[in-house]
């Protein structure tokens, strides 16, 4: 909507010019504030950017401990293998 059509439309439930012009001007100098469809499209890109890749760290944070976790399990088991072959053997 623009200013004529604010200030008609103002007019038409009774605000004097005076007062119809006065509210224009300040919904005018407040909408220069407001954040538009592309204001909001470029920071929500940017944060999803931004949470896309904490995903991605946190995902090869857990890649690696779940290597980390198999590596120490298989080396136990072949640990407690060779404990269990050794005890065998010297008995």
């Amino acid at each position: 909507m623009n200013s004529m059509e604010m200030l008609a439309r103002l007019e038409q439930v009774n605000f004097t010019a005076e007062q119809a012009r006065t509210i224009t001007e300040i919904i005018e100098e407040h909408q220069k504030e407001l954040a538009t469809k592309e204001d909001v499209k470029m920071i929500v890109s940017s944060e999803v950017a931004k949470v896309s890749s904490e995903v991605a760290k946190v995902n090869s944070e857990v890649f690696k401990v779940k290597y980390d976790l198999i590596k120490w399990i298989v080396g136990g088991i072949v640990a407690n293998g060779v404990i269990a072959a050794l005890l065998k053997f010297l008995s």
